[in-house]
This record gives structure tokens, C-alpha cells and sequence, in this order.
């Protein structure tokens, strides 16, 4: 299987708009690209959708410390997964379906309804529907673009979140990853008035 986007970010807004309850998760053990990634969908979507956040695995104290007051349920099993149907699940910051393991099998038997946002070079087939950008420094980059598609300004919670996700990534922009179109995402969010 390649590893490719299988829709447009505007093709995951139409879906996102259409859905009224949305979970929104990531890998096992999340760093702050996939705590940030999580926390800025779910605020940014939390006044027209009724959403969810669901982190898998352990949460590393400083990833628990970005929770802030937003609600997020800890999965470790399928027997913390909650009993409800949403209309769509929304993952984050991978495509791998080693990475959702206390998830792995809800997910499979929902796959119509779970999108993808990435910026692995490699992945699974988990999202059938997908947007992957390998070139982006940070999965948080494409969650911006994605809240751009979907006409969202971010507030600053939102972008807090965003651009925690892109400093971590790219070790506080001293890696190779941290090139010029991170750097621009990085100017946006501060703009918007982001705490470095």
C-alpha cells in the first residue's frame, strides 16, 4: 500500500461540517505534536460540534499539563473506549495501525467513519480517507490548514495548542524540519498572540 492523501483538506472539511459529533485522537503515548494536534481541533470545532477528545496510552506529565481545562478521556483498552457513536473520528499525527493498538479494533470496524491527518512519510491504511503532507514539519501545520479549509480563525487556545505542536516537532526549531514554511506557520500563530 502507498503511504498518500486519499482526499483534499477541503474534501475533510465538507465531512468534518456534515458531522455533529466528532472524536478526535491520536497515537499511543502523545508527544505535543499529537497533544496539540488534538487540543486545537477539539477547541477549535467545540462551538458548532460536540466533540471528543480521546488520548490512547499513557499521557506523559507535560502532554497532561497542555490539557488545560479542556475534557479528554484516557484509553488504555477497549474497555475504556465509551459507549456512543460518533459521526466521525478524526486521526491525528499517524496512519499506523501499531500506534492505535487500545483502539485498533473500535477503529476497524468504524472505518467509514475516520479521517486522517499526517505528516508521516509512512503509515497504514487506518483512515482510508486521508490528507498526508510528509514535507510538513509538524502534523499541527496541516491541522491549521485544515481549520483554514474550514473558514476557522483560531482563537488563542487554539493557537497555543498549534504552535506547541510545531515547537516540539521541530525541537524548538532547531532541526532540519524547521525550514521556511515552519517558520512562516510559527510567525502566523504568534501574531495571534502565542506565548513563546
Amino acid at each position: 500500500m502507498t503511504y498518500e492523501s486519499t482526499a483534499t483538506l477541503e474534501e475533510l472539511a465538507t465531512r468534518i461540517r456534515a458531522a455533529k459529533t466528532i472524536v478526535c485522537t491520536s497515537h499511543e503515548k502523545p508527544d505535543g505534536d499529537a497533544m496539540g494536534s488534538v487540543l486545537a481541533l477539539v477547541r477549535a470545532l467545540s462551538p458548532t460540534h460536540e466533540m471528543h477528545a480521546w488520548l490512547m496510552g499513557s499521557v506523559p506529565p507535560p502532554m497532561q499539563s497542555m490539557r488545560g481545562s479542556t475534557p479528554c478521556h484516557n484509553i488504555t483498552g477497549p474497555d475504556d473506549i465509551p459507549v456512543f457513536e460518533p459521526d466521525l473520528v478524526i486521526l491525528l499525527d499517524t496512519g499506523a495501525w501499531s500506534q492505535v493498538k487500545p483502539m485498533a479494533d473500535w477503529m476497524r470496524t468504524r472505518r467509514d467513519r475516520v479521517i486522517g491527518v499526517d505528516h508521516h512519510a509512512s503509515g497504514d491504511d487506518v483512515a482510508s480517507v486521508r490528507y498526508v503532507d510528509a514535507s510538513a514539519a509538524s502534523c499541527t501545520m496541516l491541522v491549521l490548514e485544515l481549520l483554514d479549509a474550514l473558514q476557522i480563525e483560531p482563537s488563542i487556545d487554539v493557537a497555543e495548542a498549534l504552535f506547541a505542536g510545531l515547537a516540539t516537532d521541530t525541537g524548538w526549531f532547531r532541526q532540519a524540519n524547521a525550514d521556511a514554511a515552519a517558520f512562516a506557520a510559527a510567525a502566523r500563530l504568534l501574531a495571534m498572540g502565542v506565548e513563546k
